[in-house]
């Protein structure tokens, strides 16, 4: 059994806060005439703090500050933060609305210095009120974020459009800064096959061979009567890993035939033997368009989980093609045996060791989501660390996650808060297999 003993060496540093960014998109809507909304889409990280504005350009030298206007629970650790703004256009063209985000995740394997890299993602809009109301297409599902090494995977891109245009997927370069195509960038390794199917929205990776992050790029461009009337993309992040493909055992509602004025009812449920949380959600075209149907998501507990979905149909949604539902029960790793978990809201080190002196009276400012930090004080001396109790890594697969608060020197003579980084000074984390003797690795 393999334990270890993580050290966090705190040096100096300077003001830094973004989000942990896994996926990015955009979508639009025309309002009227030339007047469009557009809604910058962020699959972040649980725990990660969430920026109160992110900047779109319009693809016609202007750009609108948007602010968030929703926020949503996902299993796996994750949230969906939704940006939005609108703008009219001054005649009609094509135009390729973009947002740039200056943090990408660290490590990327087919993107160098990815932690550098700006994340983009761009839509393009066909202005023009003699095509009628258009609006982008939409992801189904959220972002795959993980995938099994050695093991084939087939992740769902699929996209709706309520417009009923013809869709076409295709896979594209990421890019940065100003949608530059990124230096060196590749595809994910794979030992066969990465490549999408142009009609059905499916990738198909035939297999995983390399652990670690990739990122890849999906663009969905839309068609009607032949004709290219827009396009939208998502940049995602996935993680590939050693494990086992498990899962929960899902019921589903059998395909049916529903008449208008009627109300469709059934209940969705999964079973799972096994320690894991089983987290069930539904995506798809009927809780998307309007009125949509009703299902209370996403619903987490063990052994057993459900969830109504409910639709009353309206002569609206009446239409020669069926409309899909996609349920999923996905497994989230149990933390409720687990002591990996710290926080100092309670004022004390608890289980871990500190250096020197520390308090907990937030000199700064509080943390994101108003919890109390460790503090190390303005005098003491360097260097100082803060190490973890032991930790049990021996199956494999853990990612070490620590929330900084870095916030610049200021006035005269100052604050207690730390200032900017001189060049010998820093943040390093580290790791011993034989406590805190180290050593240190």
């Amino acid at each position: 059994m393999r334990r270890i003993v993580f050290l966090i060496f705190i040096l100096a540093a300077q003001l830094t806060s973004a989000m942990n960014v896994k996926s990015l998109e955009l979508t639009y809507d025309n309002i009227s005439g030339l007047t469009y909304r557009a809604n910058a889409i962020f699959y972040v990280y649980d725990p990660s703090p969430v920026d109160s504005a992110v900047v779109l350009n319009w693809g016609d030298n202007s750009y609108s500050v948007m602010a968030v206007s929703a926020v949503e629970d996902l299993p796996g650790e994750l949230k969906k933060i939704t940006y939005s703004g609108t703008h009219t256009f001054s005649g009609p063209s094509s135009f390729t609305i973009s947002v740039s985000y200056s943090v990408r995740s660290t490590n990327v394997n087919n993107i160098s210095y990815s932690l550098i890299t700006d994340i983009y993602a761009e839509a393009v809009i066909v202005a023009n009120p003699f095509l009628g109301s258009i609006h982008s297409s939409v992801f189904v599902e959220p972002p795959q974020l993980n995938v099994c090494n050695n093991d084939a995977a087939y992740l769902n891109l699929v996209a709706y459009d309520q417009d009923g245009d013809q869709l076409q997927y295709s896979i594209i370069d990421c890019r940065g800064d100003g949608g530059s195509v990124i230096s060196g960038f590749t595809n994910p390794s794979t030992s066969s096959v990465f490549q999408i199917d142009q009609n059905t929205g499916i990738l198909t990776w035939d297999t995983p061979n390399q652990k670690g992050f990739f990122n890849y790029a999906v663009q969905v461009s839309k068609y009607r009567n032949g004709v290219f009337v827009g396009s939208t993309m998502r940049d995602i992040l996935v993680n590939v890993i050693d494990c086992n493909p498990d899962s929960a055992f899902l019921y589903v509602p059998s395909d049916t035939c529903v008449l208008a004025g009627t109300t469709y009812e059934d209940t969705v449920y999964a079973t799972y033997n096994g320690i894991d949380t089983i987290a069930l959600t539904g995506y798809g075209e009927p809780i998307i368009v309007n009125p949509p149907a009703n299902f209370n998501q996403p619903v987490r507990d063990r052994d057993s989980v459900g969830s109504v979905f409910s639709w009353s149909i309206s002569c609206s949604h009446v239409r020669p093609d069926p409309y899909t539902m996609y349920f999923s029960a996905e497994l989230e790793d149990s933390l409720s045996n687990c002591a990996c978990t710290q926080t100092f809201n309670n004022q004390s080190l608890g289980s871990y060791y500190a250096s020197v002196p520390v308090n907990f009276t937030n000199p700064c400012f509080p943390g994101w989501d108003n919890s109390f930090y460790l503090w190390f004080g303005a005098d003491s001396s360097a260097p100082r660390y803060v190490s973890t109790p032991t930790v049990d890594v021996s199956d494999g697969n853990y990612m070490i996650v620590f929330d900084m608060v870095l916030a610049e020197h200021t006035g005269n003579p100052g604050t207690d808060c730390e200032g900017p980084d001189e060049p010998d000074e820093g943040i390093y984390l580290q790791y011993s297999t034989n406590g805190i003797a180290g050593p240190w690795t």
